[in-house]
């Protein structure tokens, strides 16, 4: 397919804004369009860069979810404990006073 040279011009012209500075300047428009390909692949890659932080990010939170629910299970299994043994004491206090004929 063979396209005119002002064809041409006049695509590479649409894809740069309006302005007197592009105007029949296909070298000025060229160097617009690839400065601005240049910058979305810079953030496109930032931006890949900050889903794989926030992947790790999320996974490490997980982690972290996971070894905290671990914990509260130990500190309820320790407060059961605590309780029964504070039950217990309690209870051979109250056999020893009364063995030993002291008021409880």
């Amino acid at each position: 397919m063979i396209v005119e040279k002002a064809t041409l011009l006049r695509y590479l012209e649409e894809l740069t804004p309006g302005g007197s500075e592009f105007s029949n300047s296909p070298k000025a428009c060229f160097q617009w369009i690839k400065q601005r390909l240049s910058v979305s692949g810079k953030v496109a890659a930032e931006r890949n860069a900050l889903r794989e932080e926030l992947t790790d990010a999320t996974a490490q939170i997980q982690q972290l979810n996971a070894e905290n629910g671990v914990l509260l299970l130990e500190l309820q299994a320790a407060r059961a404990r605590l309780e029964s043994n504070d039950k217990e004491m309690r209870r051979l206090n109250n056999e020893l006073a009364k063995a030993l004929g002291l008021p409880f």
